[in-house]
């Protein structure tokens, strides 16, 4: 593995040091190919956690399109390891019980960085770059203290979608209620129907069993992208 290679990998893990985040930078702002790449790699990570997206594969066959020629094989091999492992994991999930916990762990996946690309600019940090860093290295406490930062500045609504995921990694489902239940009258029909899945499944984990049920009969009878999964967990839960 070349120098440029281990940079990626440790960047994407979130392992790298102070003295290899500066060579990844200066690589970033002068090398186009090495930025292709990061930039690649990036949108698979992405893509790879869009289990909640009906565009999925398609998108997973643009993005081999657009592949840089720098890709190598190995990193198509990691990719077809990851599809597999997450087939195994939706075949275990639809095995277990039907309990509120069980369900909960089955049915939720992360929202994933649909809103702010995670790109610096000519080596500047900002607020906004630095909260969605933590939220992708899933370092969630640290997360949401940034967001909360964030939101004192930003009036953009959507930052209560992963104040909201946050709380829930963090096994703080009162306040994920609450994150979620200010994105419900949403004139964004989107991020409205995101915080209505998310917080039925907040209401599931938290044992109000009614109300998720009521909210995911809302999602059911609609046709945004959630509509599916929130038949499937109401067969489960009946």
């Amino acid at each position: 593995m070349t120098e440029p290679e281990i940079l990626i990998e440790k960047y994407l893990e979130g392992t790298i040091t102070s003295d290899e985040m500066r060579a990844f930078e200066d690589l970033m702002a002068r090398d186009k190919d090495f930025k292709a790449e990061v930039d690649f790699q990036l949108e698979i990570r992405s893509s790879l956690r869009q289990q909640d997206d009906v565009e999925f594969r398609e998108k997973l066959g643009e993005l081999e399109n657009q592949a840089p020629k720098t890709s190598s094989k190995r990193f198509w091999m990691g990719i077809a390891a990851s599809l597999i492992g997450l087939a195994m994991l939706g075949m275990w999930w639809f095995l277990l019980p039907a309990e509120k916990e069980d369900l909960f762990q089955a049915f939720y996946t992360t929202q994933r960085n649909i809103h702010e690309p995670l790109t610096r600019a000519n080596g500047q940090e900002n607020l906004t770059y630095e909260v969605f860093l933590a939220y992708e290295k899933e370092d969630w406490q640290e997360a949401l203290d940034l967001f909360y930062s964030l939101k004192e500045n930003s009036p953009e609504e959507y930052i209560d979608l992963y104040i909201g995921n946050c709380q829930l990694q963090l096994g703080k489902y009162n306040d994920a209620i609450q994150s979620f239940e200010a994105l419900f009258n949403s004139t964004d029909l989107d991020l409205k129907h995101r915080g209505t899945w998310y917080l039925a499944l907040a209401e599931l984990a938290n044992g109000n069993t009614s109300r998720a049920k009521e909210l995911l009969q809302q999602l059911a009878s609609e046709s945004g992208a959630f509509s599916d999964q929130a038949k499937e967990l109401l067969e489960k839960m009946d």
